[in-house]
């Protein structure tokens, strides 16, 4: 019920940003999509301009970030920028939240 729920969610979002092209099943979940594979998490930012969810690609995780208006999808954090900030090879992120102040907080996991 929950995977459902998502994809409808993902489904009225990028339709509502469609403008006038029509966007189909195909088109959002095919190769290339907008999602493949899905996002195992996705908020919109406080402001309302972007729309941010986790990616999974192989063993990582992306923070991405895709503009409501131009529709550009690019990676925040990947794994490479995550063990600078962390100083640990195996740290993998797992979750993030928006704070009051407009701020990411991170959830990782160490790997060990």
């Amino acid at each position: 019920m929950k995977k459902t729920a998502r994809i409808l969610f993902i489904l009225l979002a990028l339709t509502s940003l469609a403008g006038a092209q029509t966007l189909t099943v195909e088109k959002i979940f095919g190769r290339p999509g907008y999602f493949t594979p899905l996002p195992r998490q996705y908020k919109f930012d406080p402001a309302g301009g972007r729309l941010l969810y986790l990616q999974p690609k192989g063993e990582e995780t992306l923070l991405m970030s895709m503009d409501l208006k131009t529709r550009e999808q690019k990676p925040l954090l990947d794994s490479n920028a995550l063990a600078k900030l962390t100083k640990k090879e195996k740290a993998r992120l797992t979750g993030f939240e928006f704070l009051k102040s407009g701020k990411l907080l991170l959830t990782l996991d160490s790997g060990t």
